[in-house]
């Protein structure tokens, strides 16, 4: 028994452990949503003014990453991602560019590696197009006015509209909705935007957090039918555990009042019957 109580705490700290790390995740996942519908709210004033806005587009059919915002309008192409960060003021450097103590190189890098992908697709329509990435900060990151750095601007999102409409246009309307046609083509929305219960916007789809499907639900059946067995397999252990303790106390009463008559019955039962003596004879009359 201390030794499978031993491997239930065992059990039970991994357990902790999971849940903590599983929390942190969606903690994340929720922050990152919710900035996410920030910047896309505010994108939205955009669309159908001259400008084409899609939301939430994967890199490609089957990738299972996405681009938050891509923006087609006369001042040219703009892949933006939105991060709901905190912690510090950021700080771009040789490196790339750091949020407080820590390292934010890789979501620059990414930030130049996506707005290269949209171009690279842009240009099979129009040939000298230029796509620019954008990282918008949805908490304040100390950003005073919009920034460029190495290639990727950085701008707090309030800052964002004014600074894509005071751009100088190179794009026509003509090239703005074939462009735009091409990018609804080739970037699939990441959810099915048709799909019953999902948010309908002309040429958008906004992130959402899903369930893993029925996967997920079997997952979570068969660990609450282990936990079941594990309570049921605990409880009969205490049961025989609490028989085997209490046992010499109990046995001379159990002898005296359950054992003893129970003995006498099954004897009784046991024991031959009694003869039946036999009806006595009529007498004669007598003659």
């Amino acid at each position: 028994m201390a030794a499978r109580a031993d491997d239930l705490d065992a059990q039970a700290r991994q357990l902790a452990s999971k849940a903590t790390a599983l929390r942190e995740a969606a903690d994340s996942v929720r922050k990152g949503n919710e900035g996410e519908m920030l910047v896309g709210e505010r994108l939205d004033v955009l669309d159908g003014a001259g400008w084409r806005v899609l939301h939430d587009r994967r890199k490609n059919a089957t990738s299972p990453s996405n681009l938050d915002h891509v923006v087609v309008g006369p001042s040219g192409i703009f892949v933006i991602d939105s991060k709901n960060w905190s912690g510090g003021v950021l700080r771009p450097d040789e490196r790339g560019m750091k949020l407080g103590s820590r390292r934010k190189d890789d979501a620059l890098h990414a930030a130049k590696v996506d707005a290269e992908l949209v171009q690279w697709i842009a240009r099979r329509a129009v040939p000298d197009v230029h796509a620019v990435g954008v990282l918008a900060f949805v908490q304040d990151v100390g950003l005073i006015e919009p920034r460029d750095h190495r290639d990727v601007l950085l701008t707090q999102e309030q800052h964002l509209l004014p600074w894509l409409t005071g751009r100088p246009q190179v794009l026509s309307a003509e090239q703005v909705e074939t462009l735009s046609g091409l990018l609804d083509r080739e970037l699939p929305p990441r959810h099915n935007p048709n799909r019953r219960g999902s948010p309908a916007r002309s040429s958008s789809t906004s992130r959402q957090v899903r369930p893993h499907g029925k996967s997920g639900s079997l997952s979570r059946r068969r660990r609450a039918e282990v936990g079941r067995d594990l309570r049921r397999g605990l409880i009969k252990m205490a049961v025989l555990g609490a028989v085997v303790v209490t046992l010499p106390a109990t046995m001379p009463v159990l002898q005296d009042y359950v054992l003893q008559p129970l003995a006498e019955r099954m004897a009784d039962s046991f024991a031959p019957p009694a003869p039946v003596p036999a009806p006595p004879q009529p007498v004669a009359p007598a003659s």
